[in-house]
């Protein structure tokens, strides 16, 4: 799921950067932007937005989940 950031020129007709980052890499939490967000600091960064950190524990079950690739039974 390629997500990104782009920088618009001021007419709003060019693309002048664009940055792509991935929201779940399978296998590979460190280069999951989602779990980098699930686990900032930075409130401003953090989500879920305007709510509590997720515990430990959530945090610990999707480590997990994308270290183990992923898995989805479809239901």
């Amino acid at each position: 799921m390629p997500r990104g950031t782009s920088i618009v020129s001021p007419d709003g007709e060019n693309v002048i950067c664009a940055i792509a980052v991935r929201g779940f890499v399978a296998g590979d939490k460190a280069a999951s932007e989602a779990f980098a967000r699930i686990t900032a600091a930075d409130a401003d960064l953090r989500i879920p937005l305007h709510a509590a950190p997720l515990d430990a524990d959530a945090i610990e079950r999707i480590a997990h989940w994308i270290d183990a690739g992923l898995p989805f039974d479809g239901t």
